[in-house]
């Protein structure tokens, strides 16, 4: 019972890092930007997944804690269903086809560094470049 509820307890502290982070940067973007475009929504769940992934490294977050954390991320922010989850996990972990990708979670997790160290709250100014930067993952 104890070893559930501090996961839990962990999974919650990390979203509660993570919501201020996640909710600026995606309200400066346009409303719709990811419900018709596959690649601007790509492009978001790679960012978000390395802030993710950064703050739960930070924490040493067990691989399954941080499956959870990933999954309530894109389920709860950007819809994402579990045919979508399951692909993208796959895909995070895939490194056959990761340099753009790792791209993507690198700045995601340095824009998390920024917010967290710095205080630095422009953190979508980067999410919106890289969603507006043509031929990315096409």
């Amino acid at each position: 019972m104890w070893p559930f509820r501090r996961a839990v307890s962990e999974i919650e502290g990390a979203l509660g890092t993570l919501d201020p982070f996640i909710t600026a940067t995606l309200s400066m973007l346009e409303p719709d930007a990811f419900k018709t475009n596959i690649r601007k929504r790509q492009v978001a769940m790679y960012y978000l997944y390395g802030a993710v992934k950064y703050l739960a490294d930070y924490d040493e977050m067990s691989s399954s804690k941080t499956t959870v954390l990933v999954a309530n991320i894109m389920m709860g922010y950007l819809n994402a269903d579990q045919s979508e989850l399951d692909n993208l996990m796959v895909s995070f972990t895939d490194n056959a086809d990761n340099g753009e990708k790792q791209l993507y979670m690198i700045e995601g997790a340095s824009a998390l560094r920024r917010w967290m160290v710095s205080n630095e709250k422009s953190v979508a100014e980067y999410l919106k470049f890289l969603l507006d930067k043509p031929g990315m993952l096409s």
